[in-house]
C-alpha cells in the first residue's frame, strides 16, 4: 500500500466572528463602493502550491488579483499588509470598509485580517463570513473566478503564470464591459 500524508483540516467555528447576515445594508444592497468579496483560486493537484487571491468590489465590480506562493494565512496577511502600507491606513479604511470571505483555512484568523499593521490599536477593516457551503452569497467573486478560469484553466499550475500575465488578466476583467 502507498502511504499518504494526512492533512490536518481545521473546522471553522464561528464563535464571535461576524456572519454575512450582519453585514451593513450599504454592502448588501451595493449602495456604496468599499465592500469587497475575497476568495482564493488554487493550482491543480500535484501542480504546485501557488494560488491567486481575488478581491471584488460589490458596487463597482472592480477586481484585484494577487499571486500567492501558497494558499495560507501568512500569504493573505502579506497581501493585505502590503496594500495597507502602500496606501496608508486612512486610504485603506476608505477603500476597504468590509471584506466578505468564505470559510477557507486561509481566512480563519479573521481577527488578524481586521487588525492594522501600521497602528496595532486600530482596526483596518471588518471581516464577514459566509454560511458554510454557501458560495452563492459571494456571487460577484465566484462569477469573476469563473472568468479567470477562462484564462487559467482548472488544473493548471498557477506558478507558471508571471505577475505580468496575472496583471493583464486583472486589466482585462476591469475593462470588460458589463451589464449592471
Amino acid at each position: 500500500r502507498k502511504k499518504r500524508k494526512r492533512h490536518v483540516r481545521r473546522a471553522f467555528k464561528a464563535g464571535d466572528a461576524s456572519l454575512i447576515s450582519e453585514r451593513p445594508l450599504e454592502s448588501t444592497e451595493r449602495l456604496e463602493p468599499g465592500h469587497w468579496e475575497m476568495d482564493c483560486i488554487v493550482s491543480g493537484k500535484g501542480k504546485g502550491k501557488a494560488a491567486l487571491l481575488t478581491m471584488n468590489d460589490r458596487c463597482t465590480r472592480e477586481t484585484l488579483i494577487f499571486k500567492l506562493k501558497a494558499q495560507t494565512q501568512k500569504e493573505v496577511f502579506r497581501v493585505l499588509n502590503t496594500l495597507e502600507r502602500g496606501m496608508g491606513l486612512a486610504e485603506f479604511l476608505e477603500r476597504f470598509k468590509t471584506i466578505t470571505v468564505d470559510n477557507g483555512s486561509e481566512f480563519l484568523n479573521w481577527k488578524g485580517l481586521q487588525k492594522s499593521v501600521t497602528r496595532t490599536s486600530q482596526s483596518r477593516t471588518k471581516v464577514y463570513f459566509c454560511h458554510p457551503y454557501s458560495a452563492f452569497e459571494r456571487g460577484t467573486n465566484e462569477q469573476n473566478n469563473g472568468v479567470i478560469r477562462y484564462h487559467i484553466p482548472k488544473g493548471a499550475c498557477i506558478g507558471d503564470y508571471s505577475k505580468a500575465q496575472i496583471q493583464k488578466i486583472q486589466y482585462w476583467l476591469n475593462s470588460y464591459p458589463r451589464r449592471v
